[in-house]
């Protein structure tokens, strides 16, 4: 019996409803039944309250909660078969009422409910966005405030679509009523074909001179609302709750391809904004058979790292896990995990379960994984601020593998700005490597440990570090570096600590960036004296400044150049598949202009960030226009890729060039070694390998 509108103005039309109730008799409860709902309804509707039940159709609801004792009842429906039938069937409940009305035409007097009921009809009028539509809601509304006393509710049982919720937080701002929404907890139907929405209980009440807007939602469990700032924090609860029963429903038939499935977000009841948990799916052709569903924990801290943040990354968790399934689960650094694994398990326990293969067996016991067995990690947050550019930023330290800390600055989006390896801060015992993996988490150990100049983290700074040997005869020679975007300062704190006779001007648009370098980071103008200098300043710009000094200065000075240019300077754009660096840095005036201040044998180095393949290479045959010999290099562990652009186009023999190049890599390796026996992870010929060579312009 096909039952379905021929288009949604239909839900609109008294002639559909009678068809509806004529054809299907029997109860129909669209958004949850009665024992479902009751915990909501019973938390606002009162025994001696009038119940006003707009659009009640032929649901059980108004029966139960008469017999409940809510005896003062009046349903109302468009449909006069429904209310023939309904008036029928209960002839023993003589105190409720049934009467035949339109909702936006209520012929009841003012002030004479305490609560208007409502299971799903603003759904069936707020079908589509027409102007017809919002003028019957508009109405309908209208008469749902004239009618309610001052202090009652309007309970809307709803699926929260957009047209809905749009209509009901527009309709917020011309009234004083306060706004409670809940996330209800209804069945879900495992064989059910098609998407389950969550359905949510909206509860509007009547105020009047409210000082401000109060906006409050509530999860299943939750006996305490959460105050929301927004509207815009009204439709994210919203959307986070329907986006986990696509992901549910998805995740219930059958394998995900292409890892294409969006993350799923789980919050506490006691922080509605910030999620507690935030989840990966990741199935596998090949598997284990033993290995149906696994949960993966990632220890605090290390969710931004490319393993665990990036598809990719997250397939190889999941293929060296060998499970099916595997649910790849993030913890929020706004949240405490004092129990461990073990309060994570029981938080986790029914959620994943929602999340399993449709095949897993009743009794499988699903087993919980981090990478230390039961040990999810530690994090501390250091320090919290908010830059003009990126909004707000966090500094945290972190446990990495074996135990070894790391500093890290993410800002809002989850992005990793820089990363450093912290170590003891100097004392008059030497530590050994074997000591520095080991560092305890005491307080005394944690407040002392220091930036480690000796590390490189990001594999793109290596690989610039290597190229200086393109460059630089001797580690011990005197040169100077302008770096664009310094950001956390780790090339800077590493060549400033490493190559001594080095001068190094970092140029940063953000001044809030600049004082975290400073003070969390390690790169301050008061420790390295008059070899360091930080200017706060837009880097195209500071480049201009630079060129019209020298026109106007002695053209034979070396003041205003440069051996080394790097342009590390991340776009805010991340529409485009060019990351790095924005548009204003690789235009031919501000290559040009590069140019003039890089010294004859000097070099510029790029960061590049690009996941299309062909603007890449257009952007190097951009390069090429003015700096005709172009070396690049891609990382290993991520989309990044180095390119050393020269001046010179240099000799006929570029291999022997590059072979010349690795020979000197590799003296200075030894040379680094020799000075840092505990640590030989800066393995510059290695870095050098495979560095591609492109002549002639890209097309």
């Amino acid at each position: 019996m096909d039952l379905l509108p021929k288009s949604s103005s239909d839900f609109h039309k008294a002639e559909y409803w009678e068809e509806f109730f004529t054809k299907r008799t029997k109860a129909f409860e669209w958004y949850g039944n009665y024992f479902e709902l009751s915990g909501i309804l019973f938390r606002y509707i009162k025994p001696k309250d009038d119940i006003l039940v707009i659009g009640c159709g032929n649901s059980e609801l108004s029966e139960k909660l008469y017999d409940g004792g809510f005896l003062k009842i009046l349903n109302i429906d468009i449909s006069t078969t429904v209310i023939d039938q309904m008036k029928h069937k209960n002839v023993a409940r003589s105190e409720m009422k049934w009467e035949v009305m339109d909702a936006a035409q209520l012929k009841l007097d003012d002030e004479s409910c305490s609560v208007v009921l409502d299971k799903g009809t603003l759904d069936a009028i707020l079908s589509d966005y027409t102007s017809e539509v919002n003028v019957t809601a508009g109405k309908m509304f209208k008469e749902i405030e004239r009618v309610l006393r001052l202090g009652g509710r309007y309970i809307c049982i709803t699926l929260a679509q957009d047209p809905l919720v749009s209509t009901v937080l527009q309709y917020l701002k011309v009234t004083d009523w306060l706004l409670r929404v809940h996330k209800v907890s209804v069945s879900y139907h495992k064989d059910y074909d098609k998407i389950q929405m969550p359905v949510f209980a909206i509860v509007l009440t009547k105020f009047r001179n409210l000082p401000r807007k109060i906006l409050e939602v509530c999860l299943e469990d939750a006996t305490k609302p959460s105050k929301l700032e927004s509207e815009e924090q009204v439709l994210e609860f919203i959307k986070t709750q329907q986006n986990y029963a696509i992901v549910r429903n998805e995740l219930a038939h059958g394998y995900i391809k292409n890892l294409g499935l969006p993350s799923v977000e789980l919050h506490s009841s006691d922080n509605i904004i910030i999620p507690r948990y935030k989840i990966n799916i990741v199935d596998l052709e090949t598997y284990n058979p033993l290995l149906k569903y696994g949960v993966f924990i990632i220890p605090q801290g290390r969710e931004s790292e490319w393993l665990f943040s990036s598809p990719k990354g997250r397939l190889e968790v999941a293929k060296n896990a060998q499970f099916k399934r595997l649910a790849i689960v993030a913890l929020s650094r706004d949240h405490v995990y004092e129990g461990g694994m073990q309060q994570i398990q029981k938080e986790l326990s029914l959620k994943v379960m929602e999340l399993a293969p449709a095949s897993l067996d009743d009794n499988y016991k699903v087993p919980f994984l981090s990478i230390g067995g039961d040990d999810i990690g530690e994090r501390h947050v250091r320090y919290r601020g908010e830059s003009e550019f990126t909004g707000p930023f966090v500094i945290e330290d972190y446990v990495g593998s074996e135990g070894v800390w790391y500093r890290q600055l993410l800002f809002s989006s989850a992005i990793v700005q820089s990363v450093v390896r912290l170590t003891r801060k100097t004392s008059q015992k030497k530590t050994n490597k074997k000591q520095k993996q080991k560092l305890s988490k005491t307080k005394t150990d944690f407040e002392n440990l220091t930036p480690d100049p000796s590390h490189l983290t990001s594999q793109y700074l290596q690989i610039m570090v290597a190229g200086y040997t393109g460059i630089l005869d001797s580690m011990h020679d005197s040169f100077r570096v302008l770096i664009l975007g310094l950001g956390g300062g780790s090339l800077a704190f590493h060549t400033l600590h490493f190559f001594p006779n080095s001068h190094v001007t970092a140029v940063e648009l953000d001044g809030a960036v600049a004082d975290v370098c400073r003070n969390w980071f390690g790169v301050s103008e008061e420790t390295f004296k008059s070899r360091l200098d930080i200017c706060i300043e837009d880097g195209v710009s500071f480049v201009e400044n630079m060129v019209k000094k020298m026109e106007v200065a002695d053209e034979k000075s070396d003041g205003y150049l440069f051996d080394i240019v790097v342009i590390d300077v991340d776009s805010k754009d991340d529409t485009k598949s060019l990351r790095a660096p924005p548009a204003e840095f690789i235009t031919e005036e501000a290559f040009e202009n590069i140019k003039r201040i890089v010294k004859p044998r000097g070099a510029l180095m790029v960061n590049v960030l690009c996941r299309d393949q062909k603007t890449k290479m257009n952007l190097f045959a951009d390069i090429q226009k003015t700096f005709p010999l172009v070396y690049t290099r891609d990382c290993e562990s991520d989309v990044n890729t180095v390119a050393f652009c020269y001046k010179n186009d240099g000799s006929e023999d570029s291999n022997e060039e590059l072979l010349q190049w690795h020979s000197k890599a590799q003296l200075w390796e030894a040379e680094w070694e020799r000075s840092n026996p505990d640590n030989n992870e800066l393995v510059l010929c290695d870095f050098l390998e495979n560095v591609l060579k492109f002549r002639e312009p890209v097309n």
